[in-house]
């Protein structure tokens, strides 16, 4: 009798148990679904960024805008290894194949005629740019989440950088980039 009480107790014990622990604070919730946010749309960009730059590769005219884009292929190829590495370690499901904008994105650069393409990519990019570092902005100097925090603070140079470079290869005929001068600030850390 004494041990079929002992298992009722533990039974209602284990079942109550949800009941009064307590739920994490409304902010730290919602702090946490917009760090998870964050992550997610960068993850996007990403995967955006690589599609057209991909294309850029293959179809650009000026050895400047192919050298820009398989930079970013490089790059971004880095940011989308330590972004898939924080959303496994947050149990978070991220996209890991281009997504219907990347693929809108990237079709509506294949259909450019040749002579526009580099124009089209280099305003994808700047916009693609532009989106990522807007995402990734805030977090750099909040400090929390630690791991997104440090990520945005190390990837944001590289970012702008690519900005830059985006806003130069605009204006000049002439390579304004050099490889050594974007990648000298790798994203991987």
């Amino acid at each position: 009798m004494r041990m079929l009480a002992r298992l009722a107790e533990t039974t209602v014990a284990v079942l109550a148990a949800p009941l009064f622990t307590r739920s994490p604070p409304v902010a730290l919730r919602q702090r946490t679904a917009a760090n998870d946010g964050v992550v997610i749309t960068v993850a996007e960009h990403a995967l955006t960024a690589i599609a057209v730059a991909e294309l850029a590769v293959e179809r650009a005219e000026r050895a400047e805008v192919r050298d820009y884009a398989r930079i970013l292929i490089g790059d971004y190829t880095a940011l989308d290894a330590e972004l898939a590495k924080m959303a496994a370690d947050r149990h978070l499901a991220i996209p890991r194949a281009p997504t219907l904008a990347a693929r809108a994105a990237r079709a509506a650069l294949v259909d450019l005629p040749a002579e526009d393409f580099d124009a089209g990519f280099i305003e994808s990019a700047l916009a693609q740019h532009r989106h990522c570092i807007a995402a990734f902005g805030d977090r750099r100097d909040d400090g929390r989440p630690p791991d997104l925090s440090a990520l945005a603070a190390r990837t944001l140079p590289v970012l702008t950088a690519h900005l830059n470079a985006a806003e130069a290869l605009t204006g000049s005929k002439a390579s304004p980039i050099s490889q050594r001068s974007v990648r000298k600030r790798d994203v991987s850390g």
